[in-house]
Order: C-alpha cells, then structure tokens, then sequence
C-alpha cells in the first residue's frame, strides 16, 4: 500500500508528519506487513491495538515513519486535533478494579523526532484534569488519567 492512499489520513503533529490509516487500510498494511515498501514495526501489537481500542471513537492508531519502517503511536482526538496519549485499561490505586478502557500520558519516547521539549509536551495534557474511578470516584493520578470510555467523553 502507498502512504498516498485516499485511506489513510495524514496529521502535523507536533511538527511530525503522522499517517493515521482506516481500519480496512490498517488491514491491508498488516496484510502487507508495509507501507511505500517500509517495514511496520511491532505489527502484532498493532493488531492487538486495534482490537481492544479500533473501536473506541475518540482512538485512533497512527504511524510515523522512522529510517528502520513505520512506528505505531496512540492518538485520542479531542475535538478538532489528535493528541498523543498511551491506552490501557487502568487499574484504581484506591479500589485496585479496573476501570475500562482509559487515556494517559503518551511516553516522552513518543515525541521523539518532534522537536518538543518536556514543557511543550506536558502543555499538551494540562487542560486533561486526572479522571475518577467510576467505582469508588477516588482520583486516578497514579497514572494520570486523563480520559476514560465509561465517561464516554474526551
């Protein structure tokens, strides 16, 4: 498949181009295993994403391109942009339940390659107060939550 495909959506983020295919895009590169002839890196993580979050609306799996192949990052949309955050389905430092799928702070090596320092990556989550333990409504700040499905809003 090619990075020009009317599938495939592409971002400025942080001053890095970022391709975010469709799900039926997705599909056919890990079919392929490539995209424009580069290698994507940890596909079967890609796949696992994919079922556990592809369906979430706010999720959205991308893909920047590194000199070794194409690198997965997690994108939770926020109105009109995309952020980078890291999906997991968090466990309550108060309770110890999980509480579904949720958004943290994306790793600081996701932002490799753009340019942003810690202070302009942090800016990105500062409007994203800590979200509640929808069983016990203690604050999840372990993790820094900051988006979880059951409130079924960004």
């Amino acid at each position: 498949m090619k990075a020009a495909d009317a599938r495939i959506r592409r971002l400025l983020l942080n001053g890095q181009d970022v391709l975010v295919p469709t799900a039926p895009a997705w599909r056919e590169i890990l079919r392929s295993g490539d995209l424009d002839g580069a290698p994507i890196r940890r596909p079967e993580w890609v796949e696992r994403w994919l079922e556990e979050y592809g369906e979430l609306e706010p999720a959205s799996l991308g893909i920047v391109r590194w000199p070794d192949g194409w690198v997965p990052i997690q994108l939770l949309t926020v109105g009109p942009r995309a952020i980078r955050v890291h999906f997991e389905n968090v466990i309550c430092e108060h309770c110890d339940r999980r509480c579904g799928p949720s958004a943290t702070f994306a790793d600081p090596a996701d932002f490799v390659g753009t340019g942003c320092t810690d202070e302009q990556r942090m800016a990105e989550y500062r409007e994203f107060p800590p979200r509640t333990c929808p069983h016990r409504h203690g604050v999840l700040r372990r993790r820094q939550t900051m988006w979880l499905a059951s409130e079924e809003r960004p």
